[in-house]
């Protein structure tokens, strides 16, 4: 399930979080609470509107290369990383018959 909502020229797979002072969602730096990834973006007369998905499972960037294992969801500069501390969710394991991923590539993550 998404939302549509007024946002900057990103790329699919960003993360976002609201700027109250602009009234508009732009990539996350990080330690925000409630963040959401881009599945779809549309430029429209008014701007850039994208489906932002912001609980379930997603397709994010990753800002660096990601373990196997997976782990706790942290974010950077509007992309995706496995960090130690609880985040806003997890980054999947490896899937089966798949490579490692790497920094710039789509990672499946589970945002709560």
């Amino acid at each position: 399930m998404y939302v549509v909502v007024k946002t900057e020229n990103l790329e699919v797979g960003t993360v976002v979080t609201y700027d109250h002072t602009a009234s508009i969602w732009r990539a996350s730096q990080g330690g925000e609470t409630i963040v959401g990834v881009i599945t779809a973006i549309d430029e429209e007369d008014s701007g850039y509107w994208a489906q932002v998905t912001f609980s379930g499972t997603a397709f994010a960037l990753a800002s660096r290369n990601v373990p196997d294992e997976g782990g706790a969801l942290m974010v950077e500069s509007g992309k995706v990383y496995v960090g130690t501390a609880p985040g806003c969710g997890i980054i999947s394991p490896l899937p089966r018959g798949q490579e490692s991923r790497l920094a710039g590539e789509f990672v499946m993550v589970h945002l709560r």
